[in-house]
C-alpha cells in the first residue's frame, strides 16, 4: 500500500522529487507495488469467502482492471494487450465449464469458442497508439472519481455508528 507521501508524489507526477533522487523513488514504488499485488493474491487465496465478498467486488476491482489494460492511458502499449489477453485466458479457463454447460448450441458453439481462443493466442498487438490528451483528462478524472466513490461507500459501511 502507498504511504500518504508516495501517493502525493505519484499524483503530482513526481514534480516534488529532485531528478537525482527520482530513480530511488521509482524503485521503492516498484517494490511496494509488487509487494501489494502479492499480498492481494495471498488475501484472495487464503481469506474466507465472506471477507472476500466485501473486498473483491466488481465495483472495487474494475478501476484496477481498467488501468491495467490501458483505459485512461496516454499511450496504449504492448503490455496493455498482454495483460488483457492473460486476463481473458484465465477467465476463460474459469468459465469454460459454465459456458459449455449453459450452451444450447451444442458442439458448434464449443468449436466457435475454441477457434476464437486460438485466434486470440495468435493476435499481436498493433503499434503503440497515442490517445488525444483531452480524452485522457476526462477518463483519468472519471476513474479517480470512481475510485474515491468506492472508497467512500466502503468506509461509510465500515464505520457506521449504531
Amino acid at each position: 500500500m502507498l504511504t500518504a507521501k508516495a501517493r502525493r508524489n505519484l499524483v503530482s507526477n513526481w514534480n516534488r522529487i529532485p531528478p537525482g533522487q527520482l530513480k530511488i523513488y521509482h524503485r521503492r514504488l516498484r517494490i511496494q507495488a509488487m509487494r501489494a499485488l502479492m499480498d492481494l493474491a495471498l488475501i484472495a487465496e487464503r481469506e474466507k469467502e465472506d471477507q472476500l465478498e466485501q473486498i473483491f467486488t466488481p465495483q472495487t476491482i474494475t478501476p484496477l482492471l481498467n488501468a491495467l489494460i490501458g483505459r485512461g492511458c496516454e499511450e496504449i502499449v504492448t503490455r496493455h494487450y498482454d495483460i488483457a489477453k492473460q486476463m481473458l485466458f484465465i477467465s476463460f479457463e474459469k468459465l469454460r465449464q459454465r459456458i459449455y454447460a449453459t450452451s444450447h448450441a451444442g458442439s458448434g458453439f464449443q468449436t466457435s469458442i475454441q477457434k476464437d481462443i486460438w485466434i486470440l493466442m495468435k493476435v499481436t498487438p498493433p503499434e503503440n497508439r497515442k490517445v488525444a490528451l483531452h480524452d485522457l483528462k476526462g477518463t483519468r478524472a472519471s476513474a479517480e472519481r470512481e475510485r474515491q466513490a468506492i472508497l467512500k461507500r466502503y468506509l461509510k459501511k465500515q464505520y457506521r455508528h449504531p
